[in-house]
């Protein structure tokens, strides 16, 4: 849940709030609600099959709102997991390096101290 109090900006809109809730359940709404919004995307029902906006909409205080943005909570969680899975291979690539480079150092390291023992032993 997320409350806010005071001057609420986005864009050209500048509205006096004085508390949002986001992630409110709307079927079980006691407080004192004047406004309940929600944006162009798709309203999943709630587990019992109702429709989540049946008591704001009853009480005529539900609004349908354009954010005139597209992204969803799927769109999101979407980028995250592409995002990550990203970042892992491109670890997974360093890492391959690192590894090469450090096989590299202890052959060489090797291969010095084989020739100094072999100059030593002439």
């Amino acid at each position: 849940m997320f409350r806010y109090t005071g001057m609420y900006l986005q864009g050209k809109c500048n509205l006096c709030l004085s508390v949002v809730t986001v992630g409110l359940r709307c079927s079980c709404i006691t407080l004192q609600v004047d406004l309940v919004c929600h944006g162009k995307t798709e309203v999943f029902s709630d587990k019992d099959g109702s429709d989540p906006y049946a008591e704001p909409k009853k009480r005529g205080i539900f609004r349908t709102i354009d954010s005139g943005n597209n992204l969803t909570t799927d769109d999101i969680v979407q980028r995250i997991i592409e995002n990550r899975l990203q970042f892992e291979a491109r670890n997974q690539k360093k890492e391959a390096k690192e590894m090469a480079v450090i096989e590299a150092m202890k052959k060489r390291d090797q291969q010095e101290q084989s020739e100094a023992a072999a100059q030593t032993a002439h």
